[in-house]
């Protein structure tokens, strides 16, 4: 049994850690993974319009096969790619899978393929943290999603995991774009926009380059 690795968020003095994700079964890998990029730093500017192809051809942590059979977000021509940290949907055509596009250090996209659990009981009384963006949500608005590492690692079943926005819309929250589904008022951060943004891509690089680096 192999054992998923927590990200920890970088966060201000008001928000709460989220829980420590659980321990993840290796399962065989299907196929041959594509060997990861030297890149891993995210820029400082939201994702440039991606194509079907630079996103297809990105993913770090799946198979050539699994890249070509994944559907692309419903809406994708309109998509907001000026308000986009990174790109993120659940997969329309598998459920169970998500997927991750971040901008690369050196222009390149960068893909990373998720596992999404299946759905449980939650209770809308309790909260929950993005532990990427650090958005507040009903239970139910965040999810443990779990990543296969790149290369070798990856190819004998080791995972890593995080909370992340159900529908991975971090981006959108942290600008206020979208707003949370919760039974209390929603508490007010201290920090600005910009920093909310900073805080979200500095979680993420930390969650990729687990991934990339295994």
């Amino acid at each position: 049994m192999t054992q998923t690795t927590p990200v920890r968020p970088v966060c201000d003095a008001r928000s709460a850690p989220a829980p420590p994700p659980p321990r993840t079964q290796a399962r065989p890998a299907r196929g041959k993974l594509r060997a990861p990029p030297t890149h891993r730093a995210l820029r400082s500017s939201p994702v440039d319009p991606l194509t079907e192809k630079q996103i297809r051809a990105s993913f770090v942590n799946s198979t050539k096969g699994e890249a070509a059979r994944l559907r692309l977000p419903l809406g994708f021509a309109e998509l907001p790619w000026t308000d986009l940290d990174f790109l993120g949907w659940v997969d329309p055509g598998a459920p169970l899978r998500a997927h991750l596009v971040v901008p690369g250090a050196d222009e390149r996209p960068l893909g990373v393929s998720l596992r999404v659990p299946a759905l449980g009981r939650t209770s809308a009384m309790k909260s929950s943290l993005c532990q990427v963006c650090l958005t507040a949500h009903a239970s139910s608005g965040v999810s443990l999603f779990t990543a296969p590492l790149a290369g070798q690692r990856g190819r004998q079943g080791n995972t890593v995991g995080i909370y992340l926005c159900a529908d991975l819309a971090c981006p959108l929250y942290v600008r206020g774009r979208r707003q949370p589904q919760l039974r209390s008022g929603r508490q007010e951060e201290s920090l600005t926009t910009e920093e909310r943004v900073t805080r979200l891509r500095t979680n993420l690089d930390a969650f990729t380059a687990k991934v990339v680096d295994g």
